[in-house]
């Protein structure tokens, strides 16, 4: 309800003999968020798991924020979608970047929820966003469409 503000001093200038006066202004502390798909990430395999989950390298995303308390990354469920076809519901799980591969267990998120991730400091973290879905033995062929959304707020 409330957004946290900072404050700065500026000098107003002028003639003022010999006073000085300071003026505030608010800063405010804006988290930024930048994206970019995965090679891979949009030819995805469908139909040789067999059932099985699959793990998949889908972005590399950097956060930042100046503001002391962190920062929450949020991503909405989603799943993998093709007109007339099943889903197939997806999990998500951040990473530090260059980190190993995580193994299924790791992606504690209910493929229904949604997925966050928290800092908790100023700072810019470079991530290796991964994706878990597990197709049918016998999905259906063609093409299937994503649309990720993620969003970035500063910790209150």
């Amino acid at each position: 309800m409330f957004e946290k503000r900072r404050y700065r001093p500026l000098l107003c200038s002028g003639f003022f003999l010999g006073s000085i006066i300071f003026c505030t202004a608010p800063v405010l502390a804006v988290p930024n968020i930048t994206a970019s798909a995965a090679p891979g990430a949009t030819a995805l395999p469908l139909g040789d798991s067999g059932g099985s989950p699959v793990i998949q390298k889908a972005a590399d995303v950097q956060v930042s924020t100046v503001d002391p308390n962190g920062l929450t990354l949020s991503i909405l469920p989603g799943s993998l979608t093709k007109t007339d076809g099943a889903p197939i519901a997806l999990q998500f799980l951040a990473v530090a970047n260059g980190a190993a591969i995580p193994n299924a267990s790791a992606f504690v998120t209910d493929s229904s929820s949604t997925y966050t991730f928290a800092t908790s400091g100023a700072g810019t973290d470079n991530l290796d966003l991964y994706i878990k879905y597990t197709p049918a033995a016998l999905q259906d062929p063609g093409n299937y469409n994503l649309t990720i959304q993620l969003s970035v707020a500063d910790n209150p």
